[in-house]
């Protein structure tokens, strides 16, 4: 299997030091409002890119790419009630040569249009081994979540490297769980199912991400090694559209008799965690536990994350003496 190099990479077009220069203008003219916060759910430009040209953003994004500057960021999953934290999700990242990071709607729309999602997968798929690795190390019981783009199944050679990489790794299939959208996995032809199949049969397990219609079919989803939904918790609340088929109250105990487990993201409220509790969702994830952080080290998991913050603490007793 290849590392990061640039098979299945478009080559890189001239002009990317004057896209870094553009960059370093929009910075020091006080073009950028709010630094390097990250949004984390929003698909639009951060502040240090909204003022490139197109053709400049491009520029980064294939230069960051080309040369291995894919980073990832962690997100916990924790149960619910007691906020231990049992999964991380690894969330793809760049990095300028100057070292600013771009969000998802940075790269993301740029990258599908010109084939650079294998390339960025395969980079994502290493450092998520890197960090099971040294989970595994620890003897932790915390496994990763790693997102598979459809782009990158479609791609039978980047699509293969991947599943060589797994095979010389599939020592870690309890640890890493790959993870597509509802719509993506609903979409998947048989090249793509061919994949997942051999993906599977090394033992990975499978999530939807994503997830908007409950007229599921749970018993085909474990069969094809399905083991986890996420759904948004507004939309399990009621505050968002879901195509249903069951009461959002019945869902977890569906999928549970399938062996599949529900997951609640976008967790940003203590009252959306009691809420959830009575629908008996056993994970959660979100901006309420800790927002994705950066890997402190090759393979090393963020410490507040790890640590499971104060805050989390906190929150997880007061609940507690509520219910009590």
């Amino acid at each position: 299997s290849s590392s990061s190099g640039s098979r299945g990479c478009p080559p890189f077009r001239a002009g990317d030091r004057g896209s870094e220069l553009e960059l370093e203008s929009a910075i020091a003219n006080g073009k950028v409002d709010g630094g390097n916060r990250p949004d984390f759910y929003a698909l639009e430009r951060s502040a240090p890119f909204k003022t490139l040209s197109d053709a400049s953003l491009g520029a980064l994004v294939e230069k960051a790419v080309r040369s291995g500057r894919v980073e990832i960021m962690l997100q916990p999953i924790v149960t619910l009630p007691q906020r231990k934290v049992r999964f991380y999700e690894a969330f793809a990242r760049l990095r300028t040569s100057d070292g600013v990071l771009m969000q998802p709607g940075d790269f993301l729309d740029y990258a599908k249009r010109n084939g650079l999602m294998p390339e960025i997968d395969r980079q994502v798929v290493r450092r998520a081994v890197h960090v099971a690795r040294r989970l595994i190390s620890r003897s932790r019981d915390v496994g990763v979540f790693v997102n598979l783009d459809v782009h990158s199944l479609s791609d039978s050679d980047a699509a293969s490297d991947v599943v060589a990489y797994l095979d010389s790794n599939r020592a870690l299939s309890p640890s890493l769980i790959f993870e597509m959208t509802q719509d993506a996995y609903g979409r998947a032809g048989p090249l793509e199912r061919a994949l997942l199949e051999q993906i599977t049969e090394l033992g990975f397990r499978l999530s939807l991400d994503q997830v908007q219609r409950l007229d599921l079919d749970a018993k085909a989803l474990a069969d094809g090694k399905v083991r986890f939904a996420k759904v948004a918790a507004a939309h399990l609340l009621g505050g968002g559209d879901l195509t249903r088929d069951i009461h959002v109250a019945d869902l977890s105990d569906l999928l549970a008799r399938s062996g599949i487990s529900l997951i609640a993201g976008h967790v940003e409220r203590e009252a959306e965690v009691v809420d959830l509790l009575d629908y008996d969702v056993g994970f959660a994830q979100g901006f309420l536990f800790s927002p994705p952080r950066p890997v402190r080290g090759e393979g090393a998991p963020p410490d507040r994350a790890a640590a499971e913050p104060e805050r989390v603490q906190r929150g997880a007793s007061a609940l507690a003496a509520s219910r009590a």
